[in-house]
Formats: structure tokens, C-alpha cells, sequence
């Protein structure tokens, strides 16, 4: 991505509608962190892999941060495995303070060297065990209340005991008023793990299987170098640190009493995460299981490929959003001879053949409309109709060009309807396409 293509950058194209609060400002501290921070290390010579994990962090996670009413510069987030600093230099300036924990110095040091030369807010890296440092958060200069834990890609790098007591640590942030933000944890759940092992049922096998299958057949040589046999000293806790899958399980303590408990913010369904991530089978069959046979497990927090998600203990004055997920083979869920095809997603082809795809609805209140779709020659036009009137007009171009290039080609866009709907259509020219229709989730109120 060159600074052209940074200079059209735009995170409001993803919200349409009064339900985006990205002001100018937030706008042109982002386009400037692209400049300054990406740019620099695109130049460094850093790997696509980094810098596309820098490019979602800056444009995708500051949106959702700052559009969920997160972000604040009174508020200190803390990060739990910060690494080498990605994240953290890209979300510091939209905290008073932001304090990275990392028990590997030599990626510490990376950080700190990428903060001094690319940062804008108030970082401070610790090295060391996160359980022992907030143990004693008062030497570290830490304070007694965080208003945002951050645990991105690092649950499951943790035992199991580990795990228990991060999570007792979120529990407390959450207890004393604050938030936790959950990000790229693999889904134990999902049956191709695409973290550790690179395979199918990996996270489904108990500990010792799955250890020995990954020194055998595991893709990347540094996870057969990292594993060593069962019986050895530690073999558990280096498993552990290659990565194995997390699940609603490792959260049922916050999931016992719903009412009372914890309530989510945000989820992998939320505009942001579908734009990083697409829905494919494999999440789709995990969603329609989770939501008919699960009770007090919600389906949009549990059923995405990675687990990314903001909770907080539950607050009786805030509105929180009650979803409903729209297939595309509405109103039949997709019937098949033979599974489809692993990675297809689930769609149907919007083209001059099938120009249009309609919903009709039980009359009810949507608040927003959060689209879900593809589009091969990035190119075309989508109508939106609500209730017979066209409400918006969709520009993939447009789209395309206000995003930075990541990973794949799926989109998504969030409209603002707050309306009674009794039909939903979407509609295309007959001289575009294919656009490929993946569904949209409703927001009730």
C-alpha cells in the first residue's frame, strides 16, 4: 500500500448513517499513524504479514475502540502480551496512559525501539510475568484501577491455570467499572485450526495427541521445533506457548448469570471484524448450532474463526444491542446434497441473471443493518431498499479504495435505519456484478 492509496483511506465509509462517531480529528490522527508508523515500517523493509496486522490494528481496532465509547484520554488501558508493539503504538494516543506487559525481552525491546521512532501516545513495556507484575502493581508504577485490559492473541498462549487467573484479572477490571477487550484468540470450536497446527480438529484433541500429531505434521518447521515429546519436563507448557484453541468454556464464570453478569460491547460481527474477517461454513454451522442448542452463549461472541469481542459487567442504564443474523438463502437456511465446499462462503450470486435478494420482516424496530458481502472485480453498485423506499447506494469502488488492502477481498458496511422494517431488498444494476450476498445482521432495539 503506497501513500496514495493511504491518502483515501477512510474508516467512516464503513458506517453509513448518524451512528458513526469517527470525527475529523480521529480521522487525520489515523491517516497520520498510517504515514508516520506504517509507512515507516513498510519502508523498514517489515514482512506483509506485520504490516497487515498494523494496518487492521490502525484503521479497524481504533474504529471500534473509539466508536463503542472505549477509548478516553482520562482512561489507562493495559495490554497483557504486548509483543513487539503493534497494537500498542497503534491505539496509545487514544488513552491518557497505555501500558504494555511482555514476558519476552527480546520483543520488549523491538516496542520500545518502534515506540521511540513511530509512537505518538504515552507508552510504557514492562518485562516480565503479567500475573507477578499485577501482583505488585504498585512498584511497577501501575494503578489500582485499569479501565481497559487488552488481550490480543495471547490467551491462547497461556496453560490452563494461566488462563484462570488472566481471567480472574479481567474479571476485577470489570468489577471496578472497566472493559476488556478479547482479540484474535483462536476458536477451539471452529474444526480447521488455522493458528497452530494448520489442520483440521487439532483444538478438538486432548493435549497429548495434539502435542505429538503437531511434531509430526504440523506446516510451520518453528512449532515441530518448539514441541518435544509428552513425557518430557515442561511438554505441556510449551504446547501451551504454540498455541491451543479458546472457547466460550474458558468464559462460562462470566456467562452463568447473563442478567447479571458480563454484556458485550462488540463482536466479531460488528462492522469492523467482518471487514478483517469472513464468514465462511465452518462459522456459519457454528452459529445456527450455538444459537438453537446453547443456552446463555451468545452465537455472535462464540461463532467467529477468532474470538474478538469487548465485555464489560453489565450496566443497567446502557442499551445493549439485540441481533438477529439474516441468511442469504433466506427464508430457508442453505439445504446441501454434499457439504459445501471448506473455505466457500456463504452466499448467494447477486447478478443481471438474480439482480436482487429480499427479506420480509416480522415488523420489527431495526436500529442498523449490517451488511455482508463480496465483490470479485471490485466494482458495482448496491441499492438498498427498506420498506419499498431506497435508503442507500452503495459504491464498491468507493469502498474498496477508502480501505487499506488486507488478507482478502470480503466486505462489509454498517447502515443507520432506526425504523419499523417490514421488507429489507437489496438490489444491483443488471450491468454489474457478481456481488456475492453473505447475509446482513439486524440490530433490534
Amino acid at each position: 500500500m503506497d501513500d496514495s492509496k493511504i491518502s483515501g483511506l477512510d474508516p467512516r465509509a464503513l458506517c453509513l448513517g448518524d451512528s458513526c462517531f469517527l470525527d475529523d480529528e480521529f480521522l487525520l490522527s489515523t491517516k497520520e499513524l498510517f504515514f508516520r508508523y506504517f509507512g515507516g515500517m513498510r519502508n523498514s523493509g517489515t514482512n506483509s504479514y506485520e504490516l497487515d496486522r498494523i494496518s487492521s490494528a490502525i484503521f479497524y481496532l481504533r474504529s471500534l475502540l473509539k466508536r463503542k465509547g472505549v477509548t478516553g484520554k482520562n482512561k489507562v488501558a493495559l495490554e497483557i502480551g504486548s509483543g513487539k508493539g503493534m497494537k500498542s503504538i497503534a491505539l496509545a494516543d487514544l488513552f491518557e496512559r497505555y501500558i504494555g506487559i511482555e514476558i519476552n525481552q527480546l520483543d520488549l525491546r523491538q516496542a520500545e525501539e518502534r515506540n521511540r521512532e513511530f509512537g505518538t501516545g504515552s507508552v510504557d513495556f514492562i518485562c516480565g510475568n503479567a500475573t507477578d507484575i499485577l501482583e505488585n502493581a504498585d512498584a511497577h508504577g501501575i494503578p489500582q484501577k485499569i479501565d481497559v485490559l487488552i488481550l490480543y492473541a495471547v490467551l491462547e498462549h497461556l496453560t490452563l491455570q494461566e488462563r484462570t487467573t488472566v481471567l480472574e484479572i479481567a474479571d476485577k477490571v470489570m468489577q471496578s467499572g472497566g472493559q476488556v477487550l478479547v482479540m484474535e484468540a483462536p476458536n477451539r470450536l471452529i474444526p480447521f485450526d488455522s493458528h497452530t497446527f494448520q489442520g483440521h480438529f487439532f483444538n478438538w484433541l486432548p493435549d497429548e495427541p495434539a502435542n505429538e500429531l503437531a511434531r509430526a505434521e504440523a506446516q510451520d518447521p518453528q512449532i515441530k521445533k518448539m514441541l518435544i515429546p509428552w513425557h518430557e519436563p515442561d511438554a505441556h507448557v510449551r504446547l501451551a506457548r504454540a498455541g491451543r484453541g479458546v472457547s466460550y468454556h474458558d468464559f462460562s464464570d462470566f456467562l452463568r448469570d447473563p442478567e447479571s453478569g458480563c454484556a458485550f460491547l462488540a463482536d466479531g460481527f460488528d462492522v469492523e471484524m467482518l471487514n478483517i474477517e469472513p464468514f465462511d461454513y465452518q462459522q456459519f454451522q457454528l452459529f445456527g448450532y450455538l444459537d438453537a442448542n446453547v443456552q446463555n452463549v451468545n452465537a455472535f461472541v462464540f461463532s467467529r474463526r477468532w474470538l474478538d469481542f469487548i465485555m464489560e459487567k453489565r450496566r443497567p442504564y446502557r442499551n445493549y444491542q439485540i441481533k438477529k443474523f439474516i441468511s442469504p438463502h433466506w427464508p430457508n437456511w442453505a439445504k446441501f446434497d454434499r457439504p459445501p465446499l471448506f473455505w466457500q462462503p456463504v452466499a448467494v450470486i447477486l447478478s443481471s441473471c438474480n439482480p436482487r435478494w429480499t427479506y420480509e420482516a416480522e415488523t420489527e424496530f431495526v436500529s442498523e443493518i449490517t451488511l455482508l458481502f463480496g465483490a470479485p472485480e471490485k466494482r458495482g453498485r448496491m441499492h438498498i431498499f427498506v420498506n419499498g423506499g431506497k435508503l442507500y447506494e452503495i459504491d464498491v469502488l468507493g469502498l474498496v479504495t477508502s480501505k487499506p488492502t488486507i488478507w482478502h477481498n470480503d466486505h462489509s458496511v454498517k447502515l443507520t435505519v432506526n425504523t419499523v422494517i417490514q421488507e429489507l431488498r437489496i438490489e444491483i444494476d443488471v450491468s454489474d456484478g457478481p456481488i456475492l450476498f453473505q447475509g446482513c445482521v439486524l440490530s433490534i432495539s
